[in-house]
């Protein structure tokens, strides 16, 4: 077998002519002499690696890390340990400063618990406080330092919970619950009636919604029996109900008096008996002057 034939001259090319082989391959030597390093990666059968530093893409200064780590730019590196990403931050001396003057986040898993980390604004090279955002433990249970919102809602930023969105986002699904809200309204037996006081509230779940109301009146004039102003309309064919809480001064004496929603209504009428019967007056007018009810019903939209 020929062996390669190398040679060289003084202009420094050297020529590799391998046997029976057309042409030849030049390799340019440099003309002054050069220290050539060898890598700092190992290889290991089809492994590489490299254990005695950090490696950085995008900058040639990497952060100072307490633990291993591969750096993307200036602000982003996994950290070895417990899988870490940070954001915004670099680690010296176990703690986590400001790269630079911005928010700051980290990704940490460890133990089966996903975790994710936020820090307000601060100064570049101050150090950092996270807080625990968000963790996903080993089960798949979900915990949110806030709000956590569906139905693409803005978060709320008061205290904790679910946000749905203002306008509901109906689904046809009996098993899911696709909305809440709370809020007020103004009963209102119309007319020229005036008021001492009044007041209502409201909890809307899903389809179902309950109003509170307490009203006093002032002077009845001509006002109606109904309480007007709920916030939904009543889409059930099925009326509402609820209960009379306390009443005082009523235009008469009453056994019983029962508040009731109409199908298709957003009114509550009453429901009376003025003695023991076997029936009730539909839509009876329970106020005077000075008259005061409170109660509750429940409906569905």
């Amino acid at each position: 077998m020929s062996s390669i034939v190398i040679a060289g001259d003084t202009s420094g090319s050297v020529t590799l002519q391998a046997p029976a082989v057309a042409g030849s391959t030049v390799i340019t030597l440099p003309s002054t002499s050069t220290t050539l390093v060898s890598s700092q990666w190992t290889t290991s059968g089809s492994d590489i690696y490299y254990n005695t530093g950090n490696v950085a893409i995008g900058t040639s200064t990497p952060n100072t890390w307490t633990n291993r780590a591969f750096q993307v730019g200036t602000t982003a590196a996994i950290v070895a340990g417990d899988a870490i990403f940070v954001d915004l931050g670099y680690n010296l001396s176990a703690n986590y400063n400001y790269k630079v003057t911005d928010f700051a986040s980290f990704y940490r898993q460890q133990s089966g618990e996903h975790r994710f980390f936020t820090a307000p604004s601060g100064t570049a090279g101050n150090a950092i406080s996270f807080t625990t955002a968000v963790t996903i433990n080993a089960a798949g249970g979900l915990k949110t330092l806030n709000t956590v919102s569906v139905g693409n809602a803005t978060p709320s930023t008061s205290g904790a919970g679910i946000t749905f969105p203002a306008t509901q986002s109906a689904s046809s699904d009996a098993n899911t619950l696709d909305d809440y809200e709370e809020g007020t309204w103004t009963p209102s037996v119309g007319g020229t009636a005036t008021y001492s006081s009044r007041t209502g509230t409201y909890t809307k779940i899903g389809r179902q919604v309950t109003a509170w109301f307490d009203v006093t009146i002032s002077t009845i004039g001509t006002g109606s029996g109904a309480l007007q102003g709920l916030p939904f309309t009543n889409t059930s064919s099925l009326p509402g109900a609820g209960a009379i809480g306390y009443c005082a001064s009523l235009v008469s004496s009453f056994v019983m008096i029962n508040p009731i929603v109409p199908g298709s209504g957003t009114i509550i009428t009453f429901e009376t008996m003025t003695s023991a019967s076997s029936g009730t007056g539909d839509n009876q007018n329970i106020w005077a002057n000075s008259s005061r009810c409170t109660g509750f019903v429940t409906y569905h939209v």
